[in-house]
């Protein structure tokens, strides 16, 4: 069993409780790393009480807990960054009023005299992200960016230098980087986000904001299960979890016109792409529902005929198996009685233990030499 993580961050005389979310069992991972430390180390006792911050991509509500006095803006596309922040709050006696909870697809419209980034994994989100943040600069603002070393990239810097003035990296520690950027670049300009491209195969233009997964062709998961797709069946209760853009319950829309289709997802920006691409593509009904939700907590017991699920792998920057795991435990509570659960996942990850652990078996549905499409039901 492995050794759970140090939940204490301290930081000049002061201490903080600080967890990922969800909880899990001795979880190895703090909610905190080296970058959130070094990033933290720099701002304390440099931001005054009337200035106004804000705060961008905090993986696990690190940064903002020790910043929570000074009421920053939060902006994350992550559900479950935002619940992991509320939790830390109230677990060192916070309020969440403290923080302003701004949309990642609609900006707060004010200037701010700080701007505190985590790295994104996605090059594209960082981008939209740095398009947004020109109207939330002044020329005073001090803007830093923060990642692990090996997460921080030229091309980054690259990024920062074209879309908000020069920048420059601070010296390692604990293999953390800062990225300092000078706020020279204040015009509005437009983030060329969403992009799409055409699905003609399934009378499909598909449209993704920046970051979702594959945001600018269909990958090669998705779109072996679109061609393995479950047909035959008479699916009245049908959902799409972690649905990215929505492609997988749209098509079981359209081959299941009868079915509600629900898509789960904890990405502001995944849901924003199903519901653009589910109005443009002429789908919008009734029968489509959209749920921003840590896997599917809150949906009804016994209360669906199939799940599908291309579930990550990765949580941030840290390959994890626990997400999957959650969403298939989750699945078997909500389907119903005789319910399927089609998982579409690269062969190599050994989903199959799982399945037979939690519904005492499986079936191999298709595979290729790198995907398998397993199907298990309860």
């Amino acid at each position: 069993m492995p050794q759970a993580a140090e939940t204490q961050f301290h930081l000049l005389d002061k201490s903080w409780t600080l967890k990922r979310f969800p909880a899990r069992k001795n979880d190895p991972l703090r909610a905190w790393d080296a970058a959130d430390e070094l990033l933290l180390q720099e701002v304390m006792g440099r931001i005054q009480s009337e200035q106004k911050v804000l705060i961008v991509n905090d993986s696990f509500g690190a940064i903002s807990t020790v910043l929570a006095d000074f009421k920053p803006h939060w902006i994350s596309d992550s559900f479950i960054s935002q619940q992991a922040c509320k939790q830390n709050l109230a677990l060192n006696q916070l309020s969440e009023n403290l923080i302003s909870w701004d949309n990642a697809q609609a900006w707060p419209k004010q200037k701010f005299d700080w701007v505190l980034i985590k790295l994104p994994k996605s090059h594209a989100q960082l981008e939209d992200q740095l398009y947004r943040l020109r109207d939330c600069i002044h020329k005073n603002t001090q803007i830093i960016a923060c990642a692990m070393s090996k997460n921080l990239h030229t091309q980054s810097i690259k990024l920062f230098e074209k879309l908000i003035g020069s920048s420059h990296t601070s010296l390692a520690q604990k293999k953390a980087r800062l990225l300092f950027a000078k706020a020279e670049q204040l015009e509005h300009k437009d983030s060329p986000y969403p992009k799409s491209y055409q699905l003609s195969q399934y009378r499909l233009e598909v449209f993704n904001h920046a970051a979702v997964f594959s945001q600018q062709k269909l990958d090669i998961g998705t779109a072996f299960l679109l061609e393995n797709f479950p047909e035959n069946h008479n699916y009245k209760n049908i959902v799409d979890l972690g649905c990215g853009n929505g492609l997988l319950g749209i098509r079981a829309a359209q081959l299941h016109p009868e079915a509600r289709i629900d898509f789960y997802d904890e990405s502001q920006a995944a849901i924003a792409s199903a519901k653009l691409n589910v109005q443009h593509n002429n789908l919008s009904d009734d029968r489509l529902s959209f749920h921003l939700s840590n896997c599917l907590d809150g949906a009804d017991v016994s209360s669906a005929d199939l799940v599908l699920n291309n579930p990550p792998f990765h949580q941030q920057h840290s390959i994890s198996g626990h997400i999957a795991k959650q969403m298939f435990q989750q699945s078997k509570k909500v389907l119903k009685p005789g319910g399927e659960l089609w998982v579409i996942a690269n062969r190599h990850l050994g989903y199959h233990k799982d399945l037979d652990n939690i519904f005492g078996g499986h079936k191999l549905v298709k595979s290729n030499s790198k995907f398998v499409i397993l199907k298990a039901r309860k």
